[in-house]
């Protein structure tokens, strides 16, 4: 069965309007449609808990918050996928040196403490959630890259 508690765009800013936020006209409704109401509106209600709502009443402040935050995130992105991209090679380098291989197998066999690798001396119960974590992290790594069902 459908859901069909969706609204259009021009009933989102009567919705907009009647919880005290000023928005009108063709160019605040592109603004809308360009952010979408659930970033665009939703995701500035409030800051940190709903309890602190933020005091807007106008559209106007939402989409100039918007664009203030897609502008600071634009001057982080790059430099952030840059520390990103090294912590990422610098440890796979690390295990790989550990390892003494790049095979994936080898990793997990030799890298990812399970049942058969765990330390001298450790407790039965431990051993079994290294293995449950190990059998885990697997499970993850295999729908990962699993292909998608065809709808």
């Amino acid at each position: 069965m459908a859901n069909t508690n969706f609204k259009s765009t021009d009933a989102l800013m009567r919705h907009l309007r009647d919880n005290g936020i000023t928005i009108s006209g063709s160019s605040q409704k592109r603004q809308l449609i360009n952010n979408g109401y659930f970033h665009g509106y939703k995701g500035y209600r409030f800051f940190v808990s709903s309890s602190n709502r933020l005091p807007f009443t106008s559209y106007n402040e939402i989409n100039s918050t918007i664009q203030y935050d897609t502008k600071l995130k634009s001057l982080l992105y790059g430099k952030m996928m840059f520390i990103e991209t090294a912590l990422k090679n610098i440890a796979l380098n690390t295990i790989m040196a550990e390892v003494g291989s790049s095979s994936i197998y080898d990793m997990y066999d030799k890298a990812v403490n399970s049942y058969k690798n765990a330390p001298a001396g450790t407790r039965e119960d431990i051993k079994k959630k290294y293995q449950n974590n190990k059998l885990n992290l697997n499970y993850s790594r295999y729908n990962s890259i699993k292909p998608l069902k065809p709808a």
